[in-house]
């Protein structure tokens, strides 16, 4: 393959990620709002369960992980290829992404095992007839 070919699949790869980041973003622009307007027209309950509550702790929580991971990263300097990549912000922000998608990973498969293994429905009170 010619010098020329690795960079016009270079090229495509990014502008192939470039719009896949636009169709995220949109996505996530497009749920906020229809979230925010089915919320405005309900009490918050579904099936006696707050939901409004549950979607804020849950920001909050992904905020705050956000948040102390970035202050925890690393900010030790790599040397990749033998570049050495020193970017504060970037080096600390690399790492705050891949331990929160562990976080956030760990905390889902636990969510799994818990709602599989019927304990949820073990820990509600009987109610009375």
């Amino acid at each position: 393959m010619a010098d020329g070919a690795y960079y016009l699949i270079a090229d495509v790869m990014l502008w192939a990620m470039y719009a896949m980041l636009f169709v995220a973003i949109a996505a996530v622009v497009v749920s906020l709002v229809r979230s925010v307007r089915s919320r405005q027209r309900g009490d918050g309950l579904t099936n006696g369960i707050a939901e409004g509550r549950i979607a804020w702790m849950m920001f909050g929580f992904t905020v705050l992980l956000l948040v102390v991971t970035f202050l925890l990263g690393s900010s030790e300097p790599l040397l990749i290829n033998g570049h050495k990549y020193a970017d504060t912000f970037w080096l600390k922000a690399t790492d705050m992404l891949l331990c929160s998608s562990v976080v956030l990973g760990v905390l889902a498969v636990a969510a799994v095992v818990f709602g599989a293994s019927g304990a949820s429905r073990r820990l509600k009170p009987k109610s009375k007839r």
